[in-house]
This record gives structure tokens, C-alpha cells and sequence, in this order.
């Protein structure tokens, strides 16, 4: 048991914290003029070079992972974050996808208040909620491999 939930710790770290890194990562090269790129910027004892800025008509590809692939591995990060918590503490997977697209939802609906600055954007929300649903997925398809090994091992016993 204690190996299964070492295992499931490790999935579910590197699930939630890669996605993390690897969108704050987007937004340093694709959108350098972000509050937070800046703040972290401004921390930092030395000067980093800037990244080129990229013109409203870049290419589709560029305009897609610049305005929607952070909000995606974001929202999938959340919801592994939340699948994490939900299999720790015996909750139904479908309380962590409420959750998480509660969250989605609330976070983009708080950019139409004064309360957090940024622009609302429903493609956001979708991006966010099918980050989610794949995350959904991802647990999904690894707990039927978990389940799989387990009874291969029990079988061979």
C-alpha cells in the first residue's frame, strides 16, 4: 500500500507541477509584459535578457499557445492538484471536476471585477475546462492501469 501511494504521490506531483512550470515558461518567452512574468522578473538579483515580443499577427500557432496553452495547463494542473487531494482523502472523482471547473469559472469571472486585473475571456474558460477534462482522463486511464498491474500481481500469487 505504501508503494502504491508513493507511485500515485509521484504521478500526481509531476502532473500538477510540470504543467505549472511549463506554462509559467510559455508566458516568460510568449508573453513577457504579464504582472506575474514581471514581479518574478523584478525579484531576481540580476537582469534577464528579454524575450522577443510577438506581434498580434503571429502566426495561429503562436497566437493559440499565447493566449490559451497557459490557461490549459493550468487548469489541468488545478484539477490534478485536486484529483491528488480527492484520492488522498477518499473523495468521488467527480467532486474534484466540480471543483475545478468552480474554479475556473470563478477565476475568470473575477477579471470582470476590479478585484484581479486580466481580461475575461470565455475561450479561457473552455481552454481551462477541457485541460480538466483531460486531466479527468489521464487519472482515469492511470488508475485503470494501477488496477491492471494489481490484479496481474495478484493473479501470478
Amino acid at each position: 500500500m505504501a508503494l502504491r501511494r508513493n507511485r500515485s504521490s509521484l504521478f500526481y506531483a509531476l502532473h500538477v507541477l510540470l504543467p505549472l512550470l511549463l506554462g509559467f515558461l510559455l508566458y516568460v518567452l510568449l508573453r513577457p509584459e504579464v504582472m506575474a512574468v514581471r514581479v518574478v522578473f523584478s525579484l531576481l538579483p540580476f537582469d534577464l535578457p528579454q524575450p522577443p515580443q510577438w506581434p498580434d499577427a503571429a502566426s495561429p500557432v503562436i497566437r493559440l499557445l499565447r493566449c490559451h496553452a497557459a490557461d490549459f495547463l493550468w487548469g489541468y494542473a488545478l484539477a490534478m492538484a485536486l484529483f491528488w487531494v480527492g484520492d488522498r482523502y477518499g473523495h468521488p472523482p467527480g467532486k474534484s471536476i466540480g471543483l475545478s471547473i468552480f474554479a475556473d469559472l470563478l477565476m475568470e469571472l473575477l477579471q470582470l471585477t476590479p478585484l484581479l486585473s486580466g481580461v475575461f475571456d470565455p475561450w479561457d474558460i473552455f481552454t481551462q475546462i477541457l485541460g480538466t477534462g483531460i486531466a479527468a482522463c489521464t487519472v482515469a486511464d492511470y488508475n485503470t492501469i494501477v488496477r491492471h498491474i494489481k490484479e496481474k500481481g495478484e493473479k501470478q500469487r
